[in-house]
């Protein structure tokens, strides 16, 4: 039986690795750091190209994980009364009686999910 060759480790934890790499930069003079923070940015670079790549290749616009969030946040959308209070602001209600405000122009909601993860939130 052929043994499965190990899984990479989940993007998130790839990242948080390299943030600790930036953080340890730190101790370094200012241009050595400079560069390994610069060399850091270009490998991340590389990697999202390949993401990109292979999504296009496949024929798909948005990978899994996203199109999932935005399942996600379309079915609670439909369930919630939006009211304007101005160009930018509006106060969403669920069917629960529950309001809160969100704040288009600063991409701001209380859920703080745009904060999280870059996402509109499904309010």
């Amino acid at each position: 039986m052929a043994s499965a060759s190990p899984k990479p480790p989940p993007k998130c934890l790839q990242r948080v690795s390299l943030l600790r790499e930036s953080i340890e930069a730190r101790s370094l003079p200012v241009q050595a750091m400079m560069e390994r923070i610069r060399l850091q940015i270009i490998l991340l670079r590389a990697e999202r190209l390949k993401d990109i790549q292979k999504l296009r290749k496949d024929g798909k616009r948005i990978t899994e994980t996203a199109a999932k969030v935005l399942a996600k946040s379309v079915t609670l959308a439909r369930e919630y009364i939006v009211i304007p209070a101005n160009r930018d602001e509006y106060e969403v209600r669920t069917q629960g009686g529950e309001s809160f405000p969100v704040y288009l122009d600063s991409y701001r909601c209380p859920c703080r999910s745009w904060d999280y993860c870059g996402c509109r939130c499904g309010n």
